[in-house]
Order: structure tokens, then sequence, then C-alpha cells
């Protein structure tokens, strides 16, 4: 138990229940007999005060309401990783063993050359089975210290999740008994940088998580990251992160994946001081405060050379203020393939119908596809050919109107209608000249339409009146009963497709492939045909 504490334990780690703290004062309170414990506890509301009571100082808290001043019989005892390990995934009958030196001193003493230790074996059988543990977690602990660890020649990873671990001198007493180990999950724990006369050196590290560790200061991230020459994913996840520094390059020499969600940046101006990591492919920034992404300029027909590896951003719920503007300038990245995005205002918006939200991020990937070039993955979906086309072909429309305000091909104000629509020159490139789209005469609005079916796999054709307003899902439900599909061989709702070929260009094939869209948003006209297929 841990009951007589000096003030060398100023800073250790302490479990009460499942509550964690940081010893902040030992000694006498005023009014009360015997020594009290001074706790900062993580939890901001665990507490009662700010370290000051009835008048009285004793220890500072960066909360109101984070301090305690308890009984040391109150804190729970202390364990080694050793012992917890051998507790966890050892049976009780194989935590005593005896060693060959003790077993050859024991034969020697009593002059038993042959003796055996009934049971040795078995023994010496399960515990090499920590040999083969590739993986260990041990979370929620009082663990302090290293202890001797058994041997883990396969041990990779290993996550100690809210223990009780105070410095990183502990941490690398761990490591370094674990030549194996590549990957540390020390989330939920508070670690002190203690002055070494040899700076600590985690060679065989390439992985590091960091979550809810209150690393607010990006200098004590780099001076961690420092420590880890070969660091090739840091996870820091939920750390009040607002601001980070250009020196971020020199340190991340080898970084690959960077997760960064749930902190607190406003600024994109804040990522862009990664722009020059040279390794850095994945960067997760989702579920922070970031309205606007703005990438430095570069001609509309070309590329940044900045973020040179990156493939992979998450932006995902953060408030951006005008998506068009963001994908345009996302578009500016040489490498980046996959985009994970939603808008935190649609998605935080508790009035939002499930079709209202479907169609929003409808819209948002059609986009974020139509305007990012090299886009291969949207939300983890892969964008197939139908898509993109579906999409260039939207943007193109899309534009098109604003395209011709500033005048068409030699006006002066189209270098700034590129700059900001970058997709556009491809998009003119690949379905031509929008003026017989945008200037074709104006019809008398209707909201009735006759168009024709045709069934691909048999030729049977099929005239029918449809409402404009009628919705894909609402249209596949009246083909499959007007053209008897039910009567067609592997022929069902889930696998009919829609399209019909676009009027103005016959290269074209648009699908109609978003079931709570109207036939209006897609264009159609009276004598279209609208072609069936599986």
């Amino acid at each position: 138990m841990v009951g007589l504490i000096d003030q060398n334990r100023l800073g250790a780690r302490v479990r009460v229940g499942q509550d964690v703290g940081t010893i902040k004062y030992i000694g006498i309170v005023e009014g009360h007999e015997g020594t009290w414990i001074g706790v900062e506890w993580d939890d901001p509301s665990r507490g009662r005060h700010n370290g000051t009571v009835n008048g009285h100082y004793y220890f500072e808290t960066k909360y109101p309401k984070s301090g305690s001043l308890i009984r040391s019989e109150k804190i729970e005892k202390f364990e080694t990783l050793e012992n917890a390990i051998r507790e966890r995934y050892l049976p009780p009958e194989q935590q005593s063993y005896i060693n060959d030196q003790l077993l050859n001193e024991t034969r020697d003493a009593l002059s038993a050359p042959f003796m055996k230790v009934i049971g040795m074996e078995k023994i010496r059988e399960r515990q090499s089975k920590l040999k083969f543990i590739e993986e260990l977690t041990i979370s929620n602990s009082t663990i302090n210290e290293a202890g001797k660890l058994p041997e883990l020649d396969s041990l990779r990873s290993i996550c100690l999740q809210s223990s009780c671990i105070a410095t990183w001198k502990v941490v690398h007493d761990i490591a370094s008994q674990i030549p194996s180990l590549r990957n540390i999950d020390l989330s939920y724990n508070r670690l002190l940088m203690i002055n070494q006369v040899e700076p600590l050196k985690f060679e065989t590290l390439d992985t590091l998580i960091l979550n809810s560790c209150q690393l607010s200061n990006w200098d004590d991230v780099l001076n961690i990251a420092r420590m880890i020459p070969n660091l090739r994913e840091f996870a820091l996840k939920q750390n009040n992160i607002k601001h980070i520094t250009d020196k971020s390059s020199e340190v991340f020499q080898k970084l690959e994946v960077l997760i960064l969600a749930e902190n607190e940046i406003c600024d994109f101006n804040e990522i862009l001081k990664l722009s020059s990591v040279p390794s850095l492919r994945e960067l997760l920034i989702n579920n922070n405060e970031i309205k606007n992404v703005k990438l430095p300029h570069c001609d509309y027909t070309a590329k940044l050379t900045i973020f040179k590896n990156l493939e992979s951003l998450n932006l995902r719920h953060n408030p951006i203020e005008n998506e068009l503007e963001m994908f345009n300038e996302l578009d500016k990245l040489p490498t980046l393939n996959r985009l994970s995005y939603v808008n935190k205002k649609i998605s935080n918006t508790p009035t939002t119908t499930n079709d209202t939200c479907e169609n929003d991020n409808t819209e948002i990937f059609m986009q974020a596809i139509g305007m990012i070039e090299n886009l291969t993955s949207f939300n983890r979906s892969c964008i197939e050919k139908i898509h993109r086309n579906d999409a260039t072909y939207e943007m193109w429309k899309k534009f098109a109107p604003e395209w011709m305000k500033v005048g068409g091909e030699g006006d002066p104000k189209m270098e700034e209608f590129y700059q900001s629509h970058r997709c556009y020159p491809r998009l003119l490139k690949k379905y031509g000249n929008p003026d017989q789209f945008i200037l074709q005469p104006q019809r008398k609005r209707v909201t009735t339409i006759e168009v024709q079916f045709k069934n691909v796999l048999n030729g049977n054709m099929y005239r029918k009146k449809v409402p404009l307003a009628m919705n894909v899902r609402s249209l596949v439900g009246l083909v499959y009963k007007i053209a008897a599909l039910h009567t067609c061989p592997g022929m069902d709702l889930k696998s009919i497709k829609l399209y019909y070929i676009d009027a103005y260009n016959n290269n074209i094939k648009v699908y109609l492939d978003n079931s709570s869209k109207s036939l209006d948003y897609y264009s159609l006209q009276n004598g279209d045909t609208i072609y069936i297929e599986k």
C-alpha cells in the first residue's frame, strides 16, 4: 500500500477507483491531523477545489475543480509491468517458478544431481508462450515501473493506456527490455520529460499513440518525436492543440502518418507548417475548427510542390464555409487521391432529415470528384469511372453560366475565373464549349414529360408520361412494373440501372443513379429515351 510517501514522490501518478491524477502536494493541512496528499485529477470535474482550501494555498491546478486532498490509504497499490503481465497473461500456478541457477544450487546442496521439480517442464512450456505474444494490452492499471520483464521475443505492440507511469524514463526502461517492440500506445497518460545526461532514444519504435495526453504545446510534441528517430506514425488525437511550429519538417524526417483529430486547430495556416514534412502520406485533421482551406498560389494548369507525398487527407466534421473553394484549393496538391469530408454544420443539425442529408452529401460528393483531378476515393468509397463522368459533367454545367459571364476566351477576367475554377479548362477540353447548353431557347415551364423506355436486354420499347418531380426511386418502381422486368432472368429492383444519352453530346451517358433526385434535376426533356440495363 502507498502509505508513506515523501517529497520525492511529488509528480507521481496515482489511481483511486477509476480516477487517475498527479500528486501535487504532500504534507499537513490546517485544522487536520496527519499527512495529506494533494492530487490534481485528469478529470477536471473530479475534485473539489483548485488546491486552495479555506484560504490556505497548498498546490495549483489547471482547472477550478480538479484538485483534492486525500489520505494515502485511498491510493491503490502500484504494480510493475512485470507483475501485471504475469497476473493477466499467466494462470496463478505459473507465477512462481524456479530458474535453472536456483535448481542447480538446490541439487548441489542436497547432493542430488538428478533431482527434478515436478511440473517444471509444464511451467516452462506455458511460460514460453509469452515469447509468441505479438500484441499486449493492459489498460486502466496502476503500473508505474517496468520491473524485470519476461522474454517477449515476438512482442511488437503494447497498449498501456491510462496507467500510473509518470516519466519517459519508465517508458524507456520498458522499451529497452523488448527489442522487438515497434508500437506503443500511451494514451490517457501524463508523462513528464526529465533531465538526462544522455537524451533518451527509442531506436526500434516506429509508431507512437498519445491520444488525450494534454499535449497542447507543439514544442513538447517535437521533443517527444526527437526521442524516436524512426517515427513513422504519430497519433495525437484530443490534445487541445491549437498551434504548430515551423520546425516540424526538421524533426519528422520519416513520418508518414500524422493524426491530429479532435484538437482545436482553427487556421489552416497551422496545417501548412507541415507542408515540408518529406514523407507525410496521410494526414487526419478531422473534428477541428477549420473554416477555410487556402493553399499558396500556383497557375491553374500546375500543381504545388508542397505536401509532395500527401495521398490521404481527412477533413471530416470541420465547419468549412465554402466547399467549392476548398475543393478548388485541394486540386493544387500534387499527389492527393483520397479525401474524407463531411461538413460539421450538416452533421450537427438536428432538424436535418435523411433525404436532405443524403442530397447534401451527394452534392458534396459530385463537387469533390468533379473538381479534384486525381481523386480516386472519397469518404472511403472508391470512385468509379461512371461517377467521375457524372460529376465532371455536372460541374461543366454548373459553372457554365459563370464562364459565360466573363465573356468567354480572351476576356481579361478569364484568368481569375480559371484560378477559382481550376477544373474548368479540363472540362472544356472534355465536353466542349457550353454556349449551346447555355443559349438554348427558354421553354415554357412544364411539369410532365413523355419519355421512351428501352430495355437493352431485349430491345422492347415503352412510352410513358411522367412528372418531372418524380424521383429516381419511384421511376425505378414504375419501370419495373410497365416493362414487366420481373419476367427477365436475374432482374430485380436493386439491379436495375437507368441512363439516358445527353442531347448535346451523344457520347455521354447520364446515369440516374441518385435515388432521391428528381427527373428535373437530370434535365430530362420531352421525347428523351431512358435505357434500362442490368
